[in-house]
């Protein structure tokens, strides 16, 4: 079975294709919850102070990818593995994004989704 990541591999490997292509101006991921960072100062007498620190990313269901169009508008990407299913924080984000002028948002299962979207002359 394909894995999320992999499928998020090829839509990032496309959407660079389109950048390189002038078809958009910025794609990059995003990331949501919180993570754990490890931290290491050198303290003032000498030696190191290690702790650990929580980071807060974005929101949770904030979609995973975003590509900037050239005319000012932007794609939200949520990357679904064949068979995966949109959780309800991430469908009130879509909600949203559909109410905003030129603001779109897509769920891909395969980059074929991407590249169908790009063909729709958007």
């Amino acid at each position: 079975m394909t894995r999320e990541s992999e499928i998020s591999k090829s839509v990032a490997d496309f959407l660079q294709l389109m950048l390189n292509s002038k078809r958009i101006v910025w794609h990059d991921r995003l990331n949501s919850g919180s993570v754990c960072v490890r931290k290491k100062y050198r303290k003032p007498e000498g030696g190191f102070k290690i702790y650990d620190r929580f980071m807060h990313l974005c929101k949770v269901g904030t979609p995973d990818r975003y590509a900037l169009l050239p005319d000012g508008s932007m794609l939200w990407i949520e990357v679904k593995r064949p068979g995966g299913i949109v959780e309800p924080d991430q469908m009130k984000f879509k909600e949203m994004i559909d109410q905003i002028p030129g603001h779109h948002y897509i769920v891909a299962k395969y980059v074929n989704d991407i590249r169908e979207w790009f063909e729709e002359d958007h």
